[in-house]
């Protein structure tokens, strides 16, 4: 792993940059139809990142689906299609939900 790769670690442990990994999900919220990237997002976690069980879930057809995961990834600069930043990406929603509700 590259160090850049192991910052959202670091965040976590420090509690101090949790608002710059919420701000990926800011980003995702800013963008538009809040249902079709927060929401899929959140279903793909839900989903076990498994592709086929998040489109039957979404009502909608695979393409569809990895056209949002690509505009996911464009916006947020972190591919969810890729475990470590899935992880990031989740890790950030945490921080995102947290911070909204204080």
């Amino acid at each position: 792993y590259r160090a850049e790769d192991l910052l959202f670690t670091q965040a976590l442990l420090q509690n101090n940059n949790n608002d710059r990994m919420a701000s990926k999900i800011d980003d995702l919220v800013e963008c538009g139809n809040t249902a079709d990237l927060l929401g899929t997002l959140l279903t793909y976690i839900e989903q076990d990142g498994e592709i086929q069980k998040t489109a039957d879930k979404l009502n909608i057809h695979r393409n569809s689906l990895d056209y949002r995961l690509k505009r996911i990834a464009d916006i947020t600069g972190k591919n969810p299609r890729q475990y470590f930043d899935l992880l990031y990406l989740y890790c950030a929603y945490i921080a995102y939900a947290f911070r909204d509700k204080n």
